[in-house]
């Protein structure tokens, strides 16, 4: 889903801003609620996995440069998202 899919030119929204550079003259805006940032996850149970290793994840979210994939570390119970 694109922009263009849920927006249209004229339409009012609801932002906040994220970020001004004035020297720049750019001004960041986001329609996202602020998250609070979350704890990192513990990604020690991933170490020495061998990169022609395939595991299975579950896609947690898809942003316009990729897709978030929540995967579960092999002999393992612990769960770690990448991109």
């Amino acid at each position: 889903e694109s922009v263009a899919d849920v927006l249209q030119i004229g339409q009012e929204v609801q932002v906040r801003v994220t970020s001004v550079d004035v020297g720049a003259g750019k001004m960041s805006l986001s329609m996202k609620e602020e998250c609070q940032p979350r704890e990192p996850d513990d990604l020690s149970a991933f170490e020495g996995i061998a990169s022609d290793q395939w595991l299975t994840g579950k896609v947690v979210g898809t942003p316009q440069f990729g897709a978030f994939v929540e995967v579960t570390a092999p002999d393992s119970n612990s769960k770690a998202q990448g991109l």
